[in-house]
């Protein structure tokens, strides 16, 4: 069964025993350690900066993003981003970081949801084909043959919307179903999202103790 997407409740849950540990801090290059205090390895974090990129690697992938030379400012939303919603304690943008990430850039990143494409094949049945059928037993009848031939898809998003498009009973077509999107962000992909801004929110509270002092 697929594992509901990542939210910010349960990263901090996953987190909520771990410390942090500046192993290098020197101008641009830096590496952060996240442990559990038991120096369990369960949730490690490491983060990893140098001019122009960042790396995460953990218990939930490894991801390497690159768009500023501080990539620090780059993940602190800042108060006037209209993405930063007021009530979250950690903000984070999948959307537009994915678009950062080097490397195959899908890889870990989305994936296949085969219930999304059953609600999204569904919907546009409900809106598109069922009143246009003429009678009740035409749409049951064309619902069967989406059933048998679109819906029984479930290899891969690639395979569902082929099956999608090259479908055609009485006129009845998906034609710009390959617009529609059927993936979603992984659980591991979102949880990184999440540790690295949680990192850097230790790194900047580590930071301010240290001034004050």
């Amino acid at each position: 069964m697929r594992e509901a997407a990542c939210t910010q409740e349960r990263f901090l849950d996953d987190v909520k025993d771990h410390q942090l540990e500046v192993v290098k801090d020197e101008d641009l290059y830096r590496h952060l350690k996240l442990r559990r205090k038991n120096k369990s390895y369960l949730y490690w974090i490491d983060i990893i900066t140098w001019p122009g990129y960042l790396c995460i690697s953990s218990d939930c992938g490894t991801y390497v993003f690159s768009r500023t030379k501080d990539m620090f400012c780059f993940f602190r939303m800042r108060d006037n981003d209209f993405n930063k919603l007021k009530d979250r304690r950690l903000n984070i943008n999948p959307g537009y970081w994915s678009e950062k990430v080097r490397g195959s850039h899908n890889e870990g990143i989305r994936e296949y949801v085969h219930e999304r494409f059953l609600e999204e094949i569904t919907k546009v049945y409900d809106e598109n084909f069922k009143d246009r059928c003429g009678t009740e037993e035409k749409a049951e009848e064309l619902w069967e043959k989406i059933d048998d031939q679109v819906l029984s898809c479930d290899q891969n998003g690639y395979a569902a919307h082929s099956a999608a498009y090259n479908f055609e009973h009485e006129g009845f077509e998906f034609t710009d179903f390959w617009e529609t999107t059927i993936t979603e962000y992984t659980f591991e992909y979102l949880w990184c999202c999440y540790a690295i801004v949680y990192a850097i929110e230790q790194y900047d509270l580590q930071k301010e103790k240290t001034n004050e002092s």
